[in-house]
């Protein structure tokens, strides 16, 4: 009977062999065969060349290219559709190999204090790599920001109700005025641009004149919105030579055909490795099922100069989807991309493990729905267009209830397990319906810009935002930042056993309804706090615990048809509230202690790694307030 059991065993193997050979099959691409640009039909010098090839075995076939150690130059932009459908574009087992979108600069030379080399007067780029390092392109000032002087008497109203209360004249959105002497008189202007910061993104222009005698600089193209709107005067120049004012930058003189690099310390020439983009993506998918890409590492994508839109959304990502189904995209490292790292459309996509950072715009901007996005490490995004948000996904498919099969907590979006840090603008953004936030972990987001957040939702119904931890949010400008808001027509959420810490405005809720705020815990250990709820109805404010050092402040006590268990403590004995009609606060009164709500020390003992603990005769249990855990996990360690 043994015998006979190890016989059965042995033809199960040979048919599963013969069957896995029969319907896989693989290719190699490897940096030998490029060196002499051959093949042999299962091994080939180019991805392009190893994908044809993938082709020719038919979509029945699953199909995997590895690809070995190395650095790849690409030629052009790999693009997969329906006929690459069960196909995987991996790393070699061991391996990381590189993709990179642009080419090596050659022939520098010493140039005064600087580096130069020779390019092609056509060329327009705004990233470098050197060394493996974003540089930093020449910027005036060295340092902060100059302040224009054009003004804008419009008035903004909201998304909703159009935007501004008038159109904006065509010189609103192409002139600016300086102040004189902001800008050296004879400093070149032909090859400069120019950074106009908003409120909540930016617009990045090139100069097609300056009238010295005014003070007035007029721009390539309109920017996104009137200059001056909100209040705004922020502006920085790049790619001037007066911009070279520290080693590791670097300036693309186009008059010249040169660019200029500055080394840094310990640099030497001839171990000098400079890459410069070509292409806009390194993949576009479109319409494909069941593709695969792991374990690559993908460098250096361009960008036109463009306005960008909301989010940075009109540019392109290094990895590009149209459209796309049952693709998982995992232990990817995406940086010194000028656009997103990934970006795009679909369903049943899953983006998981994977490295963004240093991009020009964002990590990840998807649309689409039934989708998985975790453990993802996400920084410093931004470093072009600060008005990326770091992970944007905005849920949409006119059939997902119909076709959702999964019980309905399970959202048709996940967004789990990231962590996201030093980012100019939001962290995380969502919109759309029937998503799931839940244990991201954030700090250092709204460093540049205004009207964010750690997460921000907005246009977004039957939301769960749970187990989150936002923490050191920047103060942010004009409206003001927080470290969770909603936003317009955001309503029926649920945000839950949340920690913010450090954040003046821990929750911020606008022009939204029927959401319920509960059991989440708020620390702010310097100055003031507010929650705010200007133009928002019917919320459920339920046993949360703030505690804050200074004074506290809840606008819009009006708008919760539910406040209840809450321990409001401040430190110096100051909670305030009052109703708030559309953007108008009414008169203040200071709250007192009842048995609804309490004002006393919520004796918490732990929080600074995410775990929240309250001592064993806090009053937080006798409200049925419970402790909250969202330190990171072992997976998110892992990173």
């Amino acid at each position: 009977m043994k015998r006979l059991y190890t016989l059965i065993v042995i033809f199960s193997l040979a048919v599963s062999a013969y069957s896995f050979g029969r319907t896989q099959e693989l290719f190699y691409v490897s940096r030998e065969f490029a060196a002499e640009k051959k093949t042999d039909g299962r091994h080939f010098y180019s991805l392009a060349q190893a994908v044809q090839a993938a082709r020719k075995a038919g979509t029945q076939k699953k199909r995997i290219i590895r690809i070995s150690a190395g650095q790849y130059m690409m030629d052009e932009t790999i693009r997969l559709d329906e006929q690459d459908n069960n196909l995987t574009i991996k790393a070699a087992p061991g391996d990381k190999p590189v993709l990179y979108g642009g080419r090596r600069i050659t022939g520098w030379k010493k140039d005064g204090k600087f580096w130069s080399a020779k390019i092609d007067k056509n060329r327009h780029f705004r990233l470098l790599e050197v060394n493996g390092r974003f540089a930093e392109r020449a910027r005036y000032p060295s340092q902060g920001y100059l302040k224009h002087l054009s003004t804008c008497e419009l008035k903004w109203l909201s998304t909703v109700e159009g935007g501004w209360n008038k159109k904006p004249t065509p010189q609103q959105l192409l002139e600016m005025k300086y102040k004189h002497g902001d800008i050296p008189e004879n400093m070149d202007l032909h090859n400069a641009e120019i950074t106009l910061f908003h409120m909540w993104d930016e617009t990045l222009v090139g100069i097609k004149s300056r009238d010295k005698k005014n003070n007035i600089l007029k721009f390539s193209h309109p920017v996104a919105w009137p200059v001056g709107g909100w209040d705004t005067h922020r502006y920085v120049l790049w790619n001037v030579r007066e911009g070279m004012t520290e080693p590791g930058r670097w300036y693309l003189d186009g008059t010249e055909g040169k660019l200029y690099y500055w080394p840094m310390e310990g640099e030497k020439i001839a171990d000098l490795k400079v890459i410069a983009p070509r292409l806009k993506r390194i993949f576009r998918i479109e319409k494909a099922k069941n593709v695969t890409i792991k374990g690559l590492t993908i460098r250096s994508t361009n960008t036109k100069i463009m306005v960008g839109g909301f989010g940075a959304k009109w540019f392109d990502g290094a990895i590009s989807l149209a459209d796309v189904r049952k693709c998982t995209f995992e232990n990817l490292d995406i940086s010194n991309v000028s656009n997103h790292a990934i970006k795009g459309t679909g369903r049943q996509v899953t983006i998981r493990r994977c490295h963004l950072h240093h991009t020009g715009a964002a990590a990840i901007r998807f649309i689409g729905s039934h989708s998985l996005i975790q453990n993802n490490r996400i920084h410093d995004v931004g470093l072009i267009y600060p008005s990326a948000i770091a992970l944007y996904v905005n849920v949409t498919d006119p059939n997902a209830k119909k076709e959702w099969k999964a019980g309905k907590d399970e959202g048709y979006v996940k967004i789990t397990g990231n962590v996201i840090y030093d980012v100019p603008y939001t962290a995380l953004a969502c919109g759309g319906s029937d998503t799931q936030i839940t244990s991201n972990r954030i700090w250092h987001a709204m460093q540049v810009l205004g009207d964010g957040a750690g997460i921000y939702i907005t246009f977004c119904k039957n939301l769960i935002l749970k187990g989150n931890f936002v923490s050191d949010i920047g103060i942010g400008r004009g409206f003001g930042t927080s470290a969770y808001y909603l936003d317009e027509l955001t309503d029926n959420a649920l945000v839950e056993g949340n920690l913010a810490v450090n954040v003046n405005r821990p929750l911020h809720c606008h022009l939204c309804t029927k959401n319920t705020i509960r059991n989440n815990v708020f620390i702010v250990r310097e100055g003031d706090a507010r929650l705010t709820f200007p133009r928002c109805s019917d919320f459920v404010l339920q046993k949360n615990v703030l505690h804050v050092k200074g004074r506290i402040d809840i606008e819009g006590l009006n708008v919760l048809t539910t406040f209840e268990n809450n321990i409001l403590f401040s430190e110096k004995g100051e909670v305030y509230a009052c109703d708030i009609k559309r953007h108008e606060r009414l008169e203040r009164q200071k709250l007192t202690e009842t048995t609804d709500n309490l004002l006393t020390d919520p004796l918490v003992v732990e929080y600074k790694n995410g775990r929240v603990v309250f001592a064993e005769s806090s009053p937080a249990y006798k409200l049925g307030i419970k402790p909250i855990d969202v330190s990171p996990s072992k997976e998110k360690k892992t990173h």
